[in-house]
């Protein structure tokens, strides 16, 4: 069953990281597996397909001096998600939630860590969101993206930055709207 994990972060001290922050994440993730648990976290790694996503970390950060760079302020807080969807979900989730809740261990980056203040887990099976989607009068997907991101490219092993320019395209040539075009 698809299970996401659902955190709240606050750095203990200004926190300088990429725009991208998602390799940090993930590798920090996979560290922390790493030492709760050596077997799932090579699981992990040397998977063929994905079997846990990473959102991108959100909230109010402060511009950084560096290019390319923000800053995380210990006076907010951060949301991050984890998705998992592999046959060893429990080990996974065990492998992520015992260091980070009962052990208190921080997410560690490059530059410092990141204390998990809550934690939430939902589970969702895959009937119920097949149920969900049979409900819906007019079904479309529907993608919005608040930092580019890589998706693979038809059935090859490139990855390309999505959005990318055939997909944005304008409404009007007056009014600049940018989206998804849908069927083309």
């Amino acid at each position: 069953m698809p299970q996401k994990i659902s955190f709240v972060l606050r750095p203990k001290e200004m926190l300088e990281m990429p725009w991208s922050e998602g390799y940090q994440l993930y590798s920090a993730i996979l560290n922390i597996m790493q030492h709760a648990d050596e077997e799932i976290s090579r699981h992990i790694h040397n998977s063929p397909i994905s079997s846990i996503s990473i959102s991108a970390l959100n909230g109010k950060f402060k511009m950084s001096k560096r290019p390319k760079h923000k800053v995380a302020d210990p006076a907010n807080s951060y949301n991050f998600s984890i998705g998992i969807t592999d046959p060893k979900e429990a080990e996974i989730f065990r492998s992520i939630i015992q260091p980070l809740i009962l052990k208190e261990q921080d997410i560690q980056l490059d530059k410092g860590g990141l204390r998990v203040e809550e934690a939430t887990s939902t589970t969702e099976n895959f009937e119920d969101i097949l149920a969900a989607a049979g409900r819906l009068d007019s079904p479309f997907v529907e993608f919005n993206f608040y930092f580019p991101t890589c998706i693979q490219y038809r059935n090859t092993k490139v990855l390309e930055m999505f959005p990318h320019r055939e997909a944005v395209f304008l409404l009007d040539p007056g009014k600049v709207e940018c989206g998804l075009s849908r069927g083309s």
